[in-house]
């Protein structure tokens, strides 16, 4: 039995296999529980005794930290593209700065008081901050994923 391979064709298999990996990056509170998740969305939209304090909308989706990650975004992607640095490195990279824009809006805030009587509670008057817990959930996580089309015959 014969077998001829077309080597020609091999480079065209390399790029098709290429074009298929894909990459995303996943930012936010990573490593959280369901206490810590419950907590920072009770906060993100506020409830019925507690005031909206959105530290993940003013961290990532909105106003000027979205402005700035969309510029460093930009910029990296060129860069990516121009040395032929790996796409791992550069969500990883996207990532990290999404971390310090979510965990620079926690400690930045300008949100709304405490009230008196949760101050007291807390001994200080720091909103979001109490173990720190929701803080040092803060990560990033990248991953990548294969899309397979197929046909069935």
């Amino acid at each position: 039995m014969d077998v001829n391979i077309n080597l020609s064709q091999f480079e065209n298999v390399i790029q098709s296999i290429q074009s298929i990996v894909k990459h995303s990056v996943d930012i936010g509170l990573v490593n959280a529980n369901d206490e810590v998740m419950s907590y920072a969305i009770e906060n993100e939209y506020g409830t019925k005794k507690i005031p909206a304090r959105p530290f993940y909308r003013t961290g990532l989706i909105d106003g000027f930290r979205r402005k700035t990650l969309d510029m460093y975004i930009k910029k990296e992607l060129e860069e990516a593209l121009y040395t032929g640095e790996d796409w791992n490195t550069f969500y990883k990279k996207i990532g990290e700065k999404g971390e310090f824009f979510l965990k620079d809006s926690l400690l930045r805030g300008g949100w709304v008081p405490l009230s008196e009587i949760t101050i007291k509670k807390k001994g200080r008057s720091t909103p979001l901050i109490d173990t720190s817990n929701m803080f040092n959930s803060i990560g990033s996580v990248v991953k990548w994923y294969i899309n397979v089309h197929y046909q069935i015959i």
